[in-house]
């Protein structure tokens, strides 16, 4: 018995979900979008049977002809109005599992397999979209998939036929590239080195470094991220870990060397290679330079720098012998740093960098090592921080020209939040917000409703925010398709990657991410319209928008931990989003 029915973009399943527990649709949902922007559906499949599912002809299961066998096709766009064809398909892709902390198989993957086996009572699915492009003609087009079947060596027969009818709307959505809204993702390039097996700032790691950015780039990625001493995050305490032990460590990307007189001699040639990259894949606003202001855990990881306090670890070859050591005397330091400080100016980039500090907790050690370095800099230093202690506030105003706070402090700071926007915007400066490992919800895990991921685009909206940060984009334990769990309870499984490995030294995309992206749509959407409204009706719009995201004064936050009252009801926000379309 095969069953065949249809899901949102926003749903998970679990590969041994009963299969009256997931409410099928007979249809697939009927889209309105605009033209240049994505969308996604779902086939879903489950068969009480072990079945082999191909996206093409040619294609075997290893067991054999004697098998149960599907295989799903599209077809062409075609206008209905017109009838024109145009040369363009929806892309299918297959939808992988990964298990959560619970050990639960959910789904998450979208992986780039054409043919994949299930075992019976499984659930299969095919993952959907498109995108229009932006000369196409306006209008309610439509593609035909179909579900075929064959056993052994009998004819393939035609089981299924569905129509997918999407309206195309007379309107163009910018490319996110291009759009206002601040996306910072972390990079972690070594992690991507040692995942792949490959020498670090190689050839080979600036190929898998460019495929990974340009994938970021499709998202609106504004941020490059510069890693510029060792370990500033001392791995993020992977040391002290045992269960499914993975090595997190980041490694400095300036290459220093000792001579026999004692000076040094500095080579950032990979640094300004990366930022070419960035560049061009068109991630090119800003430049974060971390670790040199509140690196991690000088205390158990220690640090080599005696008489200065921020544990500041910058490696070094001696010419002499080979060897390596580390840099121990503060002079040394500041030799280092004054040096990558001149040769970003001289490279024309120094307006775009900012010093990124990572949840200090210090406001005393935040400002004694910012006068250390600001002593440096060839011209104004700018310095952003992602803020989760409410000591840390004050200085934010004062001494930063970006931060991003954490859900926690914005379900602090309810109303005070649009104020302090309207300040860093007087200065010309970013205000964002992220999540990490907490709150527990709304967030990005693999256990989190898809849903939240996209809700990352309305909320930035609905407070009034310029963009969203999160520490990762692609950071991997030791095998995620595996052992995504890691650290858990204190984190949860998916905190760390938003994508998966590919063999291809390419990024696996998830429904996670494809859900981010299309609540980054939704966004520029959203806050196009906002624009053109008046204040009276900016009010309206804002009461209408908060029957779905909640009341911010009934935001509450206990520790770390945040309750919001948004809705979870993925029909309400398309409703709303095509309320707005109309309006567009």
């Amino acid at each position: 018995m095969i069953n065949i029915g249809w899901q949102n973009s926003s749903v998970k399943y679990y590969l041994y979900q009963r299969l009256n527990n997931l409410n099928l649709e007979e249809t697939p949902e009927q889209l309105s979008v605009l033209k240049n922007e994505e969308f996604a559906l779902q086939l879903l499949m489950w068969s009480d049977k072990d079945t082999y599912y191909a996206l093409d002809h040619d294609r075997i299961s290893f067991k054999g002809i004697h098998h149960e066998s599907y295989r799903i096709q599209c077809s062409s766009w075609k206008n209905i109005e017109t009838g024109n064809i145009i040369n363009q398909c929806p892309n299918l892709r297959f939808v992988d599992y990964v298990n959560d902390d619970e050990g639960r198989m959910v789904s998450d993957p979208i992986i780039t397999d054409r043919g994949i086996e299930r075992n019976a009572g499984c659930f299969q699915g095919i993952w959907i979209d498109g995108c229009f492009d932006k000369d196409l003609e306006a209008g309610n087009y439509m593609s035909e998939i179909k579900v075929f079947r064959q056993n052994a060596y009998e004819d393939e027969v035609v089981i299924k036929c569905f129509e997918i009818k999407i309206e195309v709307l007379d309107k163009i959505l910018k490319p996110l590239a291009e759009s206002d809204f601040f996306l910072d993702l972390w990079q972690h390039p070594s992690n991507w080195a040692r995942k792949y097996k490959v020498k670090m700032w190689s050839d080979e790691h600036f190929d898998i470094i460019k495929n990974y950015l340009s994938s970021m780039s499709r998202l609106g990625q504004k941020v490059v991220t510069i890693i510029c001493s060792d370990y500033p995050w001392a791995g993020q305490k992977c040391y002290e870990i045992t269960k499914n032990p993975s090595n997190l460590f980041e490694h400095n990307m300036s290459q220093i060397e000792r001579t026999e007189n004692g000076s040094f001699e500095y080579d950032f040639s990979f640094i300004g290679k990366y930022i070419e990259i960035a560049k061009s894949v068109g991630i090119d606003k800003e430049i974060d330079l971390f670790g040199l202001l509140g690196n991690w855990d000088r205390w158990s990881f220690g640090k080599p720098v005696e008489n200065y306090g921020d544990p500041i670890r910058i490696k070094y070859r001696n010419q002499v012998d080979g060897t390596y050591s580390y840099m121990s005397d503060v002079e040394e330091v500041k030799d280092y740093i004054k040096s990558l400080f001149e040769y970003l100016y001289e490279l024309g980039v120094w307006n775009q960098v900012r010093i990124m500090c990572d949840e200090p907790d210090s406001p005393e050690g935040f400002e004694e090592y910012l006068v250390f370095l600001k002593e440096l800099a060839p011209g104004e230093l700018k310095i952003k921080s992602a803020i989760h202690v409410p000591k840390m506030m004050p200085l934010s105003s004062k001494m930063m020209n970006d931060v991003s706070l954490g859900l926690n402090i914005l379900g602090e700071a309810k109303g005070n939040v649009e104020k302090l926007h309207d300040e860093f915007q007087t200065k010309e400066g970013i205000l964002t917000w992220y999540i990490c490992c907490f709150p527990s919800r709304p967030n990005n895990f693999i256990s989190s409703p898809r849903l939240e991921s996209r809700m990352i685009g309305w909320l930035t909206h609905y407070f009034k925010l310029d963009g969203f940060l999160r520490w990762d984009f692609a950071i991997w334990p030791e095998n995620p398709y595996e052992d995504a769990s890691y650290k858990y309870p204190k984190w949860t499984a998916g905190d760390m990657f938003f994508v998966y490995p590919g063999a291809n030294m390419k990024p696996v995309s998830s429904q996670r991410l494809e859900n981010l992206l299309y609540g980054l749509q939704d966004f520029q959407i959203l806050d196009k319209y906002l624009k053109t409204l008046d204040e009276n009706s900016e009010k309206d719009y804002f009461v209408e928008l908060e029957k779905i995201l909640g009341n911010k004064a009934n935001i509450e936050n206990n520790d770390l931990e945040v309750s919001m009252d948004y809705s979870l009801d993925y029909s309400q926000y398309v409703q709303f989003r095509n309320n707005i379309l109309k309006l567009y």
